[in-house]
């Protein structure tokens, strides 16, 4: 992911704002320190924004018409695909009110204006940071889930192929060793993955016992 001055992206900002002059600063300031930037300037064209872009941080104005900040940042929080991008919400409106009733609807972080230049910039990043290490959280234990799902079809696959290779021992009259058979029967206390290789072993040993017994009556 590459930003405008060619240097990587630190993450994608959307400002949800009605106010031009404030849209350009703030695109101004956080292109300098290489993030990739979009304007919506009501929350109806915020809401169809964030839907194609996914950004890693909403920066959203309270005072808007159409649809306010507040309206915005419900119907985000009620939206499962929306609800966990970050929100830091930035306003003239810095009464306590109006900071806690933002927090609680959901809004991540609250910036008054005018703000501070270095104050935006640190608060963006901290989010941005937040927002991109639970999308590595989520896609680990995505893998994780996938990887837990193959080992459970491999290990059933092959306590279906043990439990036929025994049925076909007996049928061709082999002498198992009864220790041989038990042993096809993995510890309760073994991972899926110890499972698997413990069943791929026994296979192994009895197919390599049978071979050797067939070996010995041919001869």
């Amino acid at each position: 992911m590459v930003c405008k001055n060619e240097y990587p992206c630190q993450g994608t900002v959307l400002i949800v704002d009605d106010s031009t002059t404030n849209c350009e600063l703030c695109q101004i300031y956080l292109e300098l320190e290489g993030f990739r930037v979009h304007i919506a300037k009501n929350g109806h064209q915020g809401l169809s924004t964030i839907r194609q872009l996914h950004p890693d941080v909403v920066l959203l104005d309270i005072m808007m018409p159409i649809m306010d900040g507040f309206q915005m940042l419900e119907r985000l929080r009620d939206d499962p695909v929306t609800r966990d991008i970050p929100v830091l919400v930035h306003s003239v409106r810095n009464e306590t009110r109006a900071v806690v009733k933002a927090l609680q609807m959901g809004a991540n972080d609250f910036l008054k204006k005018p703000f501070d230049v270095s104050e935006l910039i640190v608060r963006v990043k901290k989010l941005v940071a937040a927002k991109q290490a639970q999308d590595e959280l989520r896609v680990a234990s995505e893998a994780l889930v996938k990887r837990q799902q193959i080992i459970d079809v491999a290990l059933k696959k092959l306590k279906r192929d043990a439990e036929a290779f025994r049925n076909g021992c007996k049928t061709d009259d082999i002498n198992t060793p009864a220790a041989t058979s038990a042993a096809f029967t993995p510890g309760e206390d073994m991972t899926g993955a110890e499972q698997v290789l413990h069943l791929v072993n026994r296979i192994l040993e009895l197919n390599r016992y049978s071979l050797g017994g067939l070996e010995t009556t041919s001869a």
